[in-house]
């Protein structure tokens, strides 16, 4: 029997409890910058929703919120395009999502639509 050709040796892994995990964003961008910059204002975004949502009072049919929009989008965009170290592919969109996520100077982009 002809061998056509060699099995490559298996990488040494983790083993893992939950299923694959791999990095996904480098430790300064998921703890400083979505951790201590966007995600607080998210969390406090999705809190006051479900305090509401779990209040047994008659709510208005439009609630107001304080909240800091950018810095939610941020987090939540920032998640979201968070696929994985080196293992994303490039788009029309790519470039200038990233700049908005790294920068708070830098405006939404045109393309991208936000409804809550």
């Amino acid at each position: 029997m002809e061998q056509l050709a060699a099995e490559p040796p298996k990488k040494a892994g983790r083993i893992s409890q939950n299923g694959i995990k791999y990095r996904t964003l480098c430790g300064d961008c998921n703890n400083r910058l979505l951790g201590i910059e966007y995600d607080p204002e998210f969390i406090r975004f999705v809190n006051g929703i479900g305090q509401c949502l779990r209040t047994t009072m008659v709510l208005p049919a439009i609630l107001g919120f304080e909240a800091k929009p950018q810095r939610i989008m941020r987090s939540l965009l920032g998640h979201i395009s968070a696929q994985g170290v080196g293992r994303y592919r490039k788009g029309a969109i790519t470039e200038p999502l990233k700049n908005y996520i790294l920068d708070l100077a830098v405006p939404l982009p045109n393309e991208i639509r936000i409804y809550c």
